[in-house]
């Protein structure tokens, strides 16, 4: 198990993934979603008269387990990805209203729920109604989602544009988008007053190739200036923090690296 001390530098710049799958928290491997598998946190029994602490299992998927794992790392933000909504299901909403109600305001909160063009003013109308006091809350516009850049204009004619992240998904390079048109998609952000993107491939998720990653993350920061960005899939080792930072970032996504070995399975 990776020591949580070679992360603790780093806790700033990295954001904890929960995958939600019918509200369980599965392990994300390369986008093929039917083969993702429940994470397994691990958790010490605190049993004072050991000399070596006693772990255990929690039940498998639990989401809040989850959370509490990543935040013994130091991690404090995290990226909640609905996986039912983003093939097309319904929002996930009182697993995702669970979430947000963890430790107030203490947590931050990126939440993908899949804003697509045909259902996206019933999702704004959720969005809209769904009270939690405290936490910081913002949604992605996921270009996978997208049939055109209305889209993100809808979103930001409803909400808040600093509380928006729009999503650039790539599969091995290629942009999955609107006429697989990515300047477009990110002109058509900034005008709405977006300024935050969120780079994911997701052909390098839950795998070990973080250079095709960093390098993506890279030609977005040379190309479109003015931007924070997050990357997404890759990141194994507390080095690769550095290189995603070297190459503009300004966070991580980060889920196998932090979860237990069997997790990775």
């Amino acid at each position: 198990m990776i020591d949580r001390n070679d992360w603790s530098r780093y806790a700033d710049h990295l954001i904890g993934v929960i995958d939600l799958k019918a509200g369980v928290a599965v392990h994300a491997i390369a986008g093929d979603r039917e083969q993702y598998q429940p994470v397994s946190p691990l958790f010490d029994l605190g049993q004072p008269d050991r000399a070596e602490p006693v772990s255990r299992r929690v039940a498998d998927g639990d989401p809040a387990a989850l959370v509490r794992w990543y935040q013994r790392f130091g991690v404090r933000r995290f990226y909640v990805a609905d996986l039912d909504s983003l093939t097309g299901g319904e929002i996930q909403r009182d697993a995702i209203a669970s979430l947000l109600s963890l430790d107030g305001s203490a947590n931050r909160w990126m939440i993908d729920v899949g804003l697509r063009d045909t259902e996206i003013e019933h999702q704004l109308d959720w969005i809209d109604s769904l009270s939690v006091p405290g936490p910081q809350v913002d949604w992605i516009i996921a270009s996978e989602s997208a049939i055109s850049v209305r889209l993100i204009e809808t979103a930001a004619s409803r909400c808040d544009a600093s509380s928006l992240i729009v999503g650039l998904d790539f599969r091995g390079g290629r942009f999955m988008g609107p006429d697989n048109d990515v300047v477009r998609w990110m002109s058509t952000a900034e005008r709405c007053g977006l300024n935050r993107a969120l780079v994911l491939d997701v052909s390098v998720v839950g795998t070990a190739r973080v250079a095709g990653a960093v390098d993506l993350c890279r030609d977005m920061f040379g190309r479109f200036d003015g931007w924070q960005w997050v990357s997404g899939g890759g990141c194994r080792r507390p080095d690769d923090v550095d290189e995603f930072l070297d190459a503009g970032c300004d966070a991580c996504l980060i889920a196998s690296a932090l979860l237990p070995r069997a997790a990775n399975r």
